[in-house]
């Protein structure tokens, strides 16, 4: 099936199947995409790092898929700083020049003062482990 993803595709013996969402952003099925994003209340839904180590917006990122990749960006929680098992952010994930752009377009909307999403994620992380 070449670059197709199976919603039984994992990566670890310990956990079954990757979720919907990231079958439909990996396969490029942008109506699927759009079906679930309506049926999201939580961004652990959104940001879930799936068996193989990446999310819904690796998987959309590296696969090519701009307009999947522009419907996650315009999700209000979705995480652009999540560091998937090769060590690299979605954006670095992409060969496509048009998504990366999107990626930096987003970053220069943000308004915070860290520089860079990795930079980002650390302070997440940190806020995070002092908040449990």
């Amino acid at each position: 099936m070449g670059n197709c993803l199976t919603h039984d595709q994992t990566q670890s013996p310990n956990v079954t199947a990757v979720s919907d969402l990231y079958t439909a952003c990996g396969n490029g099925d942008t109506q699927r995409v759009e079906q679930i994003l309506k049926r999201i209340v939580h961004d652990e839904q959104l940001n879930r790092v799936e068996p193989n180590g990446s999310t819904t917006l690796h998987a959309a990122a590296y696969f090519g898929h701009k307009e999947i990749v522009e419907l996650l960006l315009q999700q209000k929680y979705i995480s652009t700083t999540i560091i998937n098992r090769y060590g690299n952010i979605a954006e670095e994930e992409s060969a496509d020049d048009d998504i990366r752009t999107l990626f930096q377009d987003r970053k220069n909307a943000d308004n915070t003062t860290i520089t860079n999403d990795k930079e980002r994620f650390q302070f997440y992380e940190i806020i995070r482990l002092i908040q449990q």
